[in-house]
């Protein structure tokens, strides 16, 4: 295990956040991850950035809160994880994958008109250092309709291979750091239908659900309660032992749950667990 790895588990030995048998993640609040602008063309550009972006409520307090424990591990450390864009700049895969992490994230697409330019680099890097690899799409439902966008994130890489290392495409969708309000300018029911379009077309390209990216703030204010419990949940929430969920889910997949020093990335990373043991994530990558 690297350093990443044991500074984690020592946060949870030394926070005492392990999970009861059969508790269900409860409480806590939400910021998130992503710093939004436009690139000199104009064209829409978004990636990760620190704590505290001044486009969304800030309540982290950083990742020495650490992760409560799955206990669906078989007695195992739950799978670490990072996400990232070319704003982490260029990552030494084998770095990060030597530190204890195993599994990524990382932007593909934007809208319709940005594709990041490292996703390439960084897919082909960790997946030849041996992490489950997937991508995401950050949704700007203002710009076009969903089912467009679900398109552009299939053909610019989002798709889904079954070759046991790559994970299901995730739909990013928070607060809207453009023009328009926090809500892209739409209705609570126009951004549900938004939602639910998405994930249908990428089912619909992929054979796979996307899983879903957000925090229960935002998605209280721009969703409604309706029942997206066919997507997993990747729930953003910094400041608390167990996050709070977004309607419509009893339990999470993935919890983005900080920022950390993570070896192979120049600047601190946005690091993520998962909800299961190792053999879970192995059948996620595999289609169950």
């Amino acid at each position: 295990m690297g350093s990443f790895g044991r500074s984690m588990l020592a946060s949870l030995a030394l926070a005492g956040l392990a999970l009861a048998a059969g508790c269900e993640a409860r409480s806590g609040g939400i910021t998130f991850h992503k710093a939004h602008r436009r690139d000199d063309s104009g064209a829409l550009d978004s990636g990760d950035s620190s704590a505290g972006d001044d486009t969304a409520p800030d309540d982290s307090v950083g990742p020495d809160t650490g992760p409560a424990l799955s206990t669906d591990t078989g007695g195992g450390a739950n799978p670490q994880g990072v996400d990232v864009s070319h704003w982490d700049y260029e990552v030494d895969w084998g770095a990060v994958y030597a530190d204890g992490v195993s599994f990524m994230w990382a932007k593909a697409t934007e809208g319709t008109g940005f594709e990041d330019p490292n996703f390439v680099a960084n897919t082909r890097g960790a997946r030849d250092a041996g992490l489950y690899v997937g991508a995401y799409h950050f949704a700007v439902p203002s710009d076009s309709d969903a089912v467009t966008q679900a398109d552009y994130f299939v053909q610019h890489g989002g798709d889904w291979s079954a070759d046991g290392q790559t994970l299901p495409g995730a739909l990013d969708i928070e607060w809207n750091p453009y023009d328009g309000g926090d809500c892209y300018g739409m209705s609570v029911g126009e951004m549900t239908a938004w939602i639910r379009e998405f994930v249908d077309e990428y089912a619909a390209l992929t054979g796979r659900t996307p899983i879903i990216y957000c925090g229960q703030l935002w998605w209280s204010e721009c969703v409604d309660d309706s029942d997206f419990s066919d997507a997993p949940l990747w729930v953003a929430s910094w400041d608390d032992a167990v996050p709070e969920l977004p309607a419509g889910w009893d339990d999470w997949d993935v919890w983005q749950y900080g920022a950390a020093s993570v070896a192979g990335i120049p600047v601190d990373a946005d690091v993520n667990v998962y909800n299961g043991s190792e053999a879970r994530l192995q059948e996620l990558a595999d289609g169950g």
